[in-house]
């Protein structure tokens, strides 16, 4: 089932309730012209068998799941928040509390990193333990965005960790060289492999993030890093491949840089 481009103005709650339901999109949820948050209603999901959903908008409303024990893989792609930070906040913790058991999640960056604007709720993240295959997708996400080191702490037997849309340090990133202190559990015991796609920002910051989880990531098996052809000269990738060899690491993991 989709539902592409709905307008639920003037309703309030809207009732998805199918036993043999197995896959749910809801998709390209935009700001239509007049609409304020007086205008949100409530999306109720009861999805017993539910596998796959994924989502793909503004949060323009609530969502709530009921019995989502069998969902196995979920998508959330927030495009953008503007002054409505602490609104979108909200309706995206309420989702991820709602599918908490979920096996594998792929979110934007901007549905992770919009959770800092209500420390209120990123305190009491839910727990996803049956979570082992993490995707950061869309664009480049900051390593020490509060929300993300909350969803790596709540997810204890992670094994797979992808930045698809790269990943770097804030700017005030110096302060933050204990981002991963205390430890997350999923680097102690489960965690087996992390790529960083789309790489874009500077030698000294590009080796920083690779440090970080070197050093933290005990049984890591893989970490690979791809980069674009014209981030640096071809001398200069040279070297930076040079320092990450030497870096010190925590397991025997294989450090792959690729162009």
């Amino acid at each position: 089932m989709e539902l592409s481009q709905c307008n639920w103005v003037n309703v309030k709650i809207v009732s998805i309730c199918a036993p043999n339901l197995r896959s749910l999109s809801i998709i390209d949820e935009t700001f239509v012209p007049h609409w304020n948050e007086s205008d949100s209603c409530q999306i109720m999901i009861f999805g017993n068998f539910l596998k796959l959903f994924k989502y793909h908008g503004d949060f323009l409303n609530d969502y709530c799941f009921y019995d989502s024990s069998s969902l196995d893989e979920v998508h959330v792609e927030v495009d953008y928040v503007g002054e409505r930070s602490r609104i979108v906040a909200y309706r995206s913790y309420k989702l991820l509390r709602g599918i908490s058991d979920v096996n594998k999640l792929v979110l934007s960056d901007v549905a992770i990193e919009v959770l800092d604007h209500a420390m209120e709720v990123l305190v009491r993240l839910p727990l996803f333990n049956n979570l082992s295959y993490l995707t950061m997708d869309t664009e480049a996400v900051y390593l020490d965005c509060k929300a993300l080191l909350k969803m790596l702490q709540n997810s204890p037997c992670l094994e797979v960790l992808k930045f698809s849309g790269g990943v770097n340090l804030s700017p005030d990133y110096e302060k933050a060289k204990g981002i991963m202190d205390p430890v997350p559990p999923c680097f102690l015991t489960h965690l087996k492999e992390i790529t960083f796609y789309e790489f874009s920002g500077d030698k000294e910051q590009y080796i920083d993030v690779v440090e970080i989880f070197l050093h933290g990531a005990v049984v890591l098996d893989k970490l690979a890093v791809f980069c674009g052809k014209s981030v640096w000269p071809l001398e200069e990738f040279e070297e930076v491949h040079k320092q990450l060899l030497e870096l010190p690491r925590a397991s025997g993991v294989l450090v792959m840089t690729l162009i």
